[in-house]
């Protein structure tokens, strides 16, 4: 690591997460009821936060294709949800001190191409996704987003204004 680099006590990042009730490219929908429950547990501070794992392609997959967070793997927090719209937003904090990819505090393009997608366990109708259980959300790259092409849509639509 860098020594003459000041590294920051906590890296505060915003993501877009996902569109409510809209198709994702796994066939499944968010309900706006049920992410606003998610909004509501953090507000009503029923949750004080929601955990981040580190799900990048350098991690092996069955490190993270389970129904908990791998605690070795927790790498920030979800200190806030927002709707705008139909597009949920998550404000977060990284951890600094004992990070997972020392890139994560070198670069400061790092987190430029991530996104977060919830990790729950829950039952599907219809393809809508009920009694989903939200155990964290996992920082993922963008294409591998079942919600991506929501984000290269709406850059899109940002480039034509």
């Amino acid at each position: 690591m860098n020594k003459n680099l000041e590294i920051p006590q906590l890296i505060e990042k915003e993501f877009y997460v996902l569109t409510v009730d809209k198709l994702s490219k796994k066939s499944r929908i968010h309900t706006r009821e049920s992410v606003q429950q998610w909004i509501d547990n953090l507000k009503n501070q029923k949750v004080k936060n929601y955990k981040i794992e580190y799900a990048l392609e350098d991690v092996r997959e069955e490190d993270i294709k389970n129904n908990f967070i791998n605690e070795s793997l927790y790498c920030g927090i979800i200190t806030s949800l927002e709707l705008r719209g139909d597009d949920l937003y998550a404000k977060t904090k990284f951890k600094t001190k004992i990070v997972i990819n020392k890139n994560m505090i070198e670069d400061p393009n790092f987190f430029d191409n991530l996104t977060l997608t919830p990790k729950g366990k829950g039952n599907v109708r219809n393809n809508i996704i009920y009694n989903f259980e939200l155990i964290c959300f996992n920082l993922v790259e963008n294409y591998k987003s079942v919600y991506n092409f929501d984000i290269d849509k709406s850059l899109d639509e940002e480039k034509a204004d």
